[in-house]
């Protein structure tokens, strides 16, 4: 007997065409929703830049006046990279970064180790001074600190880079190594540039998990730091909380990978001396920031668990206490530093700290314009610092 079919139960291939496409478009809509593009937005230019600061503060008028980036509320983000994900890769493989000749010199610090200084620009004895202070596992030879240095060096000033221990070149030399909350560099180097340059106004600039660090530097030192104006960019500020948020979705999580596998080269690099606190097997073994840094980086600072150095380390809780002139700048959709970190009271409480939010922009990036060549953050740091050496606050 023949098999029976049933009426109505051949599709034609066109039928199964437009099944793959809704399946493709789906997929698609999905991925556009997942990875938060956002081409109509960026096309339009119509990317927003949200201003915190304290009500009738000195800081507030002086960036109403010389801070014009930041007063017109907008910017062109770059349409070829309208995801957050998209700016922050591309920051790593930018093809246009600037390059930069350094003049290199290696400080011994009070302990025995060993920081790089990367010197760039003029060296007049008046020249504007900013000491700039790179992130995680980053150095002088990272995107971010080159457009940095371009723009600074184009204002005609000088720009001192520190090279953590153990980076860019830099032997480790002592037990200590730097983290979130070391700030011993950040003040040596500061008391160097002063001695040097005595006359020089001072600058400092933070990025990422340098930002981290120079916002709790400036709390702790209060009225005694000789820094006449600070900026910085993508700080964590609680790093308790991006701890958590870097392990909660899929995509997250692949960013941890990542910073996961910088921080073992950065072990690699260090193997011998890290090898006498650690078990270099355990170590490289490491799946997430977490593990590692509960490996080895509480265990060298003397933390008593992984959390509570990321609770001391974190500067959030310095914020009220800064009293230099401080822009703080981050990026919304930023997917490391996640903006639920951001102390916004603290920041509207002290009349000291304009907080800088733009809408668009990844981790660091924020590039403007229709073609990425240039970092938007970079201009309000110029207006910000120029002002203050200038005319001061």
């Amino acid at each position: 007997m023949e098999p029976q079919t049933c009426p109505g139960t051949y599709y034609h291939p066109l039928n199964w065409l437009w099944v793959g496409a809704a399946v493709l478009v789906g997929i698609g809509a999905f991925l556009y929703w997942a990875l938060g593009f956002y081409l109509v937005e960026a096309l339009l230019g119509t990317s927003k830049v949200q201003v915190e600061w304290g009500r009738d503060s000195r800081v507030t008028k002086f960036v109403q006046k010389h801070c014009k980036s930041l007063v017109c509320g907008r910017y062109r983000s770059t349409p070829l990279l309208c995801s957050p994900h998209l700016q922050t890769v591309y920051l790593v493989i930018d093809p246009f970064q600037p390059s930069i000749k350094y003049r290199r010199e290696v400080v011994i610090q009070r302990d025995g180790g060993s920081v790089g200084l990367d010197w760039a620009g003029p060296d007049a004895p008046k020249t504007p001074t900013i000491v700039i202070v790179p992130g995680l596992t980053s150095d002088s030879d990272t995107g971010y600190i080159n457009y940095a240095v371009a723009a600074l060096t184009k204002k005609g000033w000088r720009s001192v880079v520190i090279n953590h221990r153990g980076l860019g070149g830099v032997s480790l030399t002592s037990d200590a190594t730097h983290n979130a909350g070391w700030t011993t560099d950040i003040r040596e180097v500061i008391a160097v540039v002063k001695s040097r340059f005595p006359a020089a106004p001072l600058g400092l600039l933070g990025d990422s998990l340098g930002a981290n660090m120079v916002i709790k530097y400036l709390g702790e030192e209060g009225d005694k730091t000789p820094v006449k104006g600070a900026v910085t960019i993508g700080s964590p500020y609680d790093m308790l909380i991006v701890d958590r948020f870097m392990n909660r979705s899929p995509i997250q999580k692949v960013w941890n990978f990542l910073m996961t596998g910088g921080l073992k080269e950065y072990a690699e690099k260090n193997r011998e001396p890290f090898g006498k606190v650690v078990d270099r097997a355990y170590l490289m073994a490491s799946k997430t920031v977490h593990e590692f840094d509960d490996r080895i980086t509480r265990v060298i600072g003397k933390y008593e668990t992984v959390d509570t150095y990321y609770r001391k380390s974190s500067c959030a809780p310095y914020v009220t206490s800064v009293r230099a002139p401080l822009l703080a700048m981050s990026a919304l959709d930023d997917p490391i530093c996640t903006r639920e970190t951001i102390p916004w009271d603290e920041c509207r409480l002290n009349p000291n700290v304009v907080l800088a939010t733009a809408a668009r922009g990844g981790h660091l990036a924020v590039y403007e314009g229709w073609l990425p060549t240039r970092l938007w953050w970079t201009k309000p740091c110029e207006e910000f610092l120029g002002a203050i050496f200038k005319e001061g606050i």
